[in-house]
């Protein structure tokens, strides 16, 4: 878990140093581990919400830094809520007994 950390704050210090904007290093980042997860848990809205946060970030090269926030959050919205919406849906509907 610290080596995460260290990641995503390498990504920050990295934007801070060569004036690179670290939003789309992130969301690849986070696209990645999201994608994971989905092949892990044989789970395919989380792959497809991978591939919408890879998405994001392919679209904050073409934007203006101002924007890229939006972006992160939409990415957000379809990468990380939707799948996780239909992963707890499913588990309420099959007859796991919750802890």
């Amino acid at each position: 878990m610290a080596g995460i950390r260290h990641l995503y704050g390498a990504c920050y210090s990295l934007g801070s140093q060569k004036r690179l904007f670290p939003v789309p290093i992130i969301l690849v980042l986070t696209g990645f581990a999201t994608f994971m997860s989905g092949i892990i848990l044989s789970f395919k809205p989380l792959v497809f919400g991978a591939a919408a946060i890879w998405a994001g970030a392919l679209w904050c090269l073409f934007l203006s830094p101002g924007q890229h926030l939006l972006v992160q959050a939409a990415s957000a919205v379809f990468g990380y809520l939707l799948p996780g919406y239909l992963l707890n849906h499913q588990m309420r509907e099959s007859n796991v007994p919750r802890p």
